[in-house]
């Protein structure tokens, strides 16, 4: 429940919308303890459908746990694309995207033909990232004379 509330809470203050397909970077165990998921990628729910209403359509995002090269896979490709791929096997989370926060095998331990599948995606798509999220320091040239 907390995981959701921080999303929720950085969708309210940044007024950024979360869609199918994005990527979190959270760096830290999604389960609090020492689950090699660590981040998430955002998928259209397979079993609750966009439904209609007199505001507008809502549709409905599920969040899934990846591990880093998961992550860095989507980064580099897209999300819906190592989804798709995450849905093939039941231990990567089958077609609910059920994550097992036990899980110690990436994707690409588990189908090594996956890497291929992402490369071959890049060639062909390219990358849907559209943003970079980086850490930026400044010190003073001052401070760093002083300390020589």
């Amino acid at each position: 429940a907390e995981l959701l509330q921080s999303l929720a809470r950085y969708v309210f203050q940044s007024e950024n919308v979360l869609c199918m397909g994005d990527h979190v970077s959270w760096h830290a165990p999604l389960d609090r303890g020492d689950s090699c998921l660590q981040h998430m990628l955002l998928a259209q729910d397979p079993q609750l459908a966009p439904i209609k209403t007199p505001l507008g359509t809502v549709r409905f995002v599920q969040v899934v746990a990846v591990m880093e090269a998961e992550l860095d896979a989507a980064q580099k490709w897209n999300g819906p694309g190592v989804l798709q791929l995450l849905q093939k096997h039941k231990i990567t989370g089958g077609p609910w995207l059920v994550a097992d926060m036990r899980r110690g095998e990436t994707l690409f331990d588990v189908d090594p033909l996956a890497q291929g599948c992402v490369e071959e995606g890049v060639l062909q798509d390219g990358s849907n990232l559209s943003g970079v999220s980086a850490v930026c320091r400044w010190q003073d040239a001052t401070d760093k004379q002083e300390e020589e």
